[in-house]
Order: C-alpha cells, then sequence, then structure tokens
C-alpha cells in the first residue's frame, strides 16, 4: 500500500520529469515514436503510467452497481458491502496522501520562491525554515517585500 501510495503522489512529478526528458533528449522522443508505431502496443507511456492512478478509484464505482444488482438477501451481499468499505478507505487514504504530497510540494515552491526572493534581494546565504507537519496541513503564502 505503501509503494501505491507513493506511485500516486509522485505521478505529477514523474509525468513532468518525463516531459523535461523528452525536451532534453530528442532521440528518446524518436523511439517513443517508432514504440508507438508498433502495433503490438496499443498504448503509450503516459497512458500506461497513468493506470495505476486510475485504478483504484475505479473499485468503488465497480462495486456500488455490483451491490445496486445484488439482492440484500443474497450470500455475497454483506461481504460486498464490507470489501465497499474496505476500497473506499484505500481509495480515501491513497487521495490524502496525493493531498499531502501536494501540500508539502505547494510549501516547497513557497520556500523556494521566499529563499530565491531574500537572497537575490538581500544577498542572504541561507535562511532556515522548518515545516511542520501535522495530521491537518495549513500552507500560508505570504507576499514578501
Amino acid at each position: 500500500m505503501k509503494v501505491y501510495n507513493r506511485y500516486c503522489a509522485n505521478y505529477d512529478k514523474a509525468i513532468e520529469n518525463l516531459y523535461q526528458f523528452q525536451e532534453d533528449h530528442p532521440a528518446f522522443v524518436k523511439f517513443l515514436q517508432e514504440a508507438s508505431a508498433d502495433p503490438r502496443l496499443s498504448i503509450s507511456l503516459q497512458s500506461c503510467l497513468i493506470m495505476p492512478v486510475q485504478r483504484v478509484p475505479r473499485y468503488p464505482m465497480l462495486l456500488e452497481a455490483v451491490l445496486r444488482y445484488t439482492p440484500e438477501d443474497h450470500p455475497d451481499y454483506s461481504n460486498l458491502v464490507q470489501a465497499l468499505e474496505t476500497v473506499r478507505s484505500v481509495a480515501n487514504a491513497v487521495n490524502d496522501s496525493m493531498d499531502d504530497m501536494d501540500d508539502r510540494l505547494r510549501v516547497m515552491q513557497i520556500q523556494n520562491n521566499f529563499l530565491t526572493s531574500h537572497v537575490s534581494q538581500y544577498g542572504l546565504g541561507f535562511v532556515p525554515l522548518k515545516v511542520h507537519t501535522n495530521a491537518t496541513m495549513i500552507v500560508a503564502e505570504i507576499a514578501c517585500c
């Protein structure tokens, strides 16, 4: 589960890195173009990378649909309800992990902007900033000088 959470949380950065790599390496772009022409490959690299991120959110929808057509007196009904609760819990954990990563990236961007503006404006070499991670992270951006 931890690996999946990390994968989802870092997906946006991975795509950003992929696009940067493609800009910097035209031979890689050529390779991807040749690979996409291969009839054995039905989807692009970007499509492959998004699949795991999209997978877990689909499970609650699938189980909800199955439950709609399952009579309450069916022997599997209670197991389906339990499975739906479990899958929703996992999906929420993944979403929370992704939100947490977004918050962390935003804090890093704010910190970088703060340091960059103060280093260039005031010639400061190092400004220590401490970020506390709690259950809820509140990020406030302050416009500096």
